[in-house]
């Protein structure tokens, strides 16, 4: 059926527009046909020519864009058109009435649903009122004749592609090579310019404009008693929606209102439709008659016992919400605790104005005209375009500042496209919402202003609060549960992964005292009993091998770029206790002083952070025979030996990545060879589940893990694009900024004959190309002057052999033989 829905012509659903320079993402190649196929190798694709002709013949067209593109969909018809539409990243999403969405967890400064219906004026061109994230494939179906003169997306993502990019490598191995590539472009696409994304909402005198989209939060109220909520709302389209009791310290959602086709649908959860991980629950449904094109005054009274709406002065319905089954309630002790929030449901319109929040007793809590054009109506809802240049944790979703997946992110984007504006972007984001203990959020939206919100939350007072993905609101929580806890280690080691690839820049200065910030809040997380960190984390649980080995990590990188005796000392008492965990038995170290099991984020960071050292051959050999056991038959390994013999269990190329990292650090090149192409060679091998970019999750049989909730572009499982460069062509630096630097490549561990590298820093490039013969390894390299450098190669006999470069500008050369 038909969700049938006229366009509205007015300039407030224009979205802001994309930088002129960056051109239109086109397709590449278009099918025509009767239905959409069931498997894109069945395809008869054709090039696309700039134009979709559908017809009683052929409806439906599929059109592929090549590899991962984003932005605001634009359309063009030379006669009034009714269509379908759809959007995904692995082809069999077009199969699905909504795409490969819908993405409801957050506003996300983007389109919630992945599936429309338009209707389409003659001569139009249609600009789509929010961006569509990430996707590969579209489809488009029409109910009759249709020309559609021109389709592409306005780019809200870099246009360019993996070759085009300062930082450059490249091999005799072309696995290698695309592997690289992945990396590369996922970067390009989960990275932004300043002020790229632009808002979902469209203020005016007339109050505000929201297309369909999951409902935005304030931030600037969050309810702990009853209270009252009033606005008024004008339907354009379809209807209009609200929510309320938003706990947004939590991942439950919250209680939605959506009037659709007369009815009133009462719903919990994030969505009315669920989503994988994104549990949803239909609660109720009520009769309403309401006027579309007229303002409706709609009234919800919110508590626990006596939840009612009222629609111009006539009651829809009063129920206590006991009466309905819900899952266990989060931290709040009622369901109406939180914030409330506007948008409506798919391809519907609505305006709202005059919002007031009144509590029982006849206090105004807020109130809001909801007119203003300035920006700080949409700073509030979290629905301003993006203050900085930011990298998130997918292209198309979840689309927040997730600080740990930003860990990989920083090596990746130095080894790719350079841009360590996004790096500090990023960064400046996160450590605007530093408090008082070192501590940060773990994963705010984009769209609101940190300022604002941490000059609010000190007003009320509250000293430690923690910050979701919806209108980071303070709420007053123990002391360390202000987000992930690895979160903040991964932070702290995201930073100096900054200073490694760019150096002691003005930037960096500046912000060190964030950095020692998050240090202080490590050093005071220890336990004095046992020596652990007492907080658990997203790699593991508390006082546990997981946590404890990655804050040891952080800690003595910390201290490598400056020495503190505090610091060395915490280190050093955490070191040993992490031994308390070692298991004699079989190898590894337990997850806790409770479980037997193993982690292999536990080994990488054992690995990674000195405490298994290249030369304890005695524990780097039993830390290595235990990783056969989580290994998988299709490659990679699985996150604990509690997964072994579950087949449902994913490969997380996130976690992957940190042993991919430490092993070729720990020297174990021929391990980090096989673990790059087992884990990575399904994304590239696969047309209808290949985006050119890097998977989330993948399964054991090497589809993506998560279905068609998978985000294919996620830059925590690009970890090839840097470690490639650094082991497999043999650049690494020695110094931050690479002002002292070390070409060392190991060609018989990755099976290569030749490597090139071409590494941006912040005083020039630094170019390496090398080829193996019969005769020997020659080198030559091109760095700037001031860095200083040296070539180091291992011969068959186990000698390692090094030449210091010269302070010159010019090539230079290195043979041995």
């Amino acid at each position: 059926m038909w969700r049938t829905i006229a366009l509205l012509a007015s300039a407030a659903l224009a979205v802001q527009a994309a930088p002129t320079d960056r051109g239109i993402f086109s397709p590449k190649r278009i099918y025509f046909g009767a239905t959409i196929p069931a498997d894109s190798s069945s395809v008869d694709f054709e090039p696309y020519c700039g134009s979709v002709i559908i017809n009683d013949t052929h409806p439906v067209a599929v059109l592929d864009y090549g590899r991962e593109v984003g932005g605001t969909p634009i359309f063009t018809s030379s006669n009034a058109a009714q269509i379908e539409v759809r959007y995904t990243e692995a082809y069999a999403g077009l199969l699905k009435e909504q795409g490969d969405g819908p993405y409801p967890f957050s506003t996300m400064l983007a389109d919630t649903y992945r599936s429309h219906n338009l209707s389409i004026q003659a001569g139009e061109q249609y600009r789509a009122p929010a961006v569509q994230g990430g996707q590969r494939w579209q489809s488009i179906s029409a109910s009759g004749p249709t020309t559609l003169d021109s389709v592409g997306f306005v780019p809200s993502m870099s246009t360019l592609d993996a070759d085009e990019v300062p930082s450059q490598f490249s091999s005799s191995d072309e696995t290698l090579n695309d592997i690289w590539r992945l990396g590369a472009r996922t970067v390009l696409a989960a990275c932004f310019e300043q002020a790229s994304q632009p808002s979902t909402w469209s203020p005016s005198a007339q109050g505000v404009l929201v297309p369909g989209q999951r409902p935005a939060l304030t931030r600037r109220f969050y309810a702990m008693e009853p209270y009252t909520l009033a606005f008024e709302s004008r339907i354009e389209q379809g209807g209009t929606g609200w929510a309320v009791g938003f706990p947004v310290s939590t991942l439950d959602g919250g209680l939605l209102l959506y009037i659709r086709n007369d009815t009133l649908t009462l719903g919990y959860g994030f969505s009315l439709l669920n989503q994988t991980s994104l549990n949803s629950y239909l609660l109720d449904s009520f009769p309403v008659s309401v006027r579309k094109k007229q303002w409706l005054a709609i009234q919800t009274d919110v508590s626990e016992e006596s939840f009612a709406v009222t629609i111009d002065g006539q009651s829809v319905f009063n129920v206590s919400l006991s009466k309905y089954w819900l899952p266990k309630a989060p931290l709040a002790q009622s369901r109406t605790r939180g914030s409330f929030g506007l948008g409506p449901w798919q391809d519907h319109v609505a305006r709202y104005r005059n919002v007031k929040a009144v509590a029982t007793n006849g206090t105004v809590l807020y109130s809001n005209d909801m007119k203003d054009t300035s920006g700080q109506l949409l700073e509030e809802y979290g629905v301003a375009t993006n203050r900085y240049a930011t990298c998130l944790d997918g292209a198309k979703r979840d689309r927040l500042v997730w600080l740990g997946d930003f860990y990989h992110t920083v090596h990746t984007v130095a080894s790719s496209s350079a841009r360590r504006d996004q790096i500090e972007g990023t960064l400046d984001y996160i450590f605007k919402y530093q408090i008082a203990d070192g501590s940060v959020p773990s994963s705010p939206g984009m769209g609101y202003d940190p300022d604002k919100s941490m000059a609010e939350a000190a007003q009320r007072g509250e000293p430690n609060y923690l910050l979701r993905a919806d209108a980071n609101i303070p709420i007053p929580l123990s002391p360390g549960s202000y987000g992930l806890f690895d979160y903040d280690m991964l932070g702290l080691l995201a930073y100096l992964r900054y200073v490694e690839n760019w150096g002691w820049t003005s930037w960096a200065k500046a912000n060190f005292e964030h950095a020692s910030n998050i240090k202080d809040f490590i050093v005071s997380s220890t336990n004095q009993t046992t020596g652990l960190m007492n907080f658990p984390g997203f790699l593991g649980p508390a006082q546990g091998s997981a946590i404890g080995f990655l804050a040891l990590n952080a800690l003595r990188k910390f201290d490598a770029l400056s020495s503190n005796l505090t610091v060395t000392s915490t280190a050093d008492k955490l070191q040993q206790a992490l031994w308390t965990l070692w298991d004699s038995d079989n190898g590894g170290f337990r997850i806790s002083m409770t479980d037997g099991n193993f982690s292999i984020a536990a080994t990488a960071f054992a690995l990674e952070s000195g405490a298994v050292s290249a030369n304890d051959t005695e524990h780097t050999t039993a830390l290595l025979r235990r990783l056969k056991q989580v290994k998988a038959p299709i490659g990679g390994y699985l996150d604990t030996s509690a997964a072994i013999g579950d087949p449902t269990a994913n490969i997380s190329p996130n976690v992957n990545g940190f042993l991919l990292d430490a092993l070729a650090g720990a020297g174990q090149h021929k391990m980090a060879a096989e673990l790059t192409k087992s884990i990575w060679t399904p994304m590239l091998t696969n047309v209808s589940t290949n985006t050119g970019t890097t998977w989330e999750y993948m399964s054991q049989t090497g589809q993506p893990g998560l279905s068609l909730f998978t985000s294919h572009s996620h830059p925590w499982s690009s970890a090839p694009t840097y470690v490639l460069p650094r082991y497999a062509a043999g650049l690494r630096p020695l110094a931050p900024g690479y002002t002292k630097f070390v070409v060392e490549p190991v060609p018989e561990a990755y099976g290569l004959s030749w490597a090139s590298v071409d590494q941006k820093t912040e005083n020039g490039y630094i170019r390496v190309r090398w080829n193996q013969t019969d005769s020997g390894l020659n080198v030559r390299l091109k760095a700037p002057r001031s860095a200083v450098g040296q070539v180091a190669y291992t011969t068959s006999d186990g000698t390692r052999k090094v030449v210091d470069l010269q302070a010159k500008s010019g090539w230079q050369q290195a043979s041995f033989y």
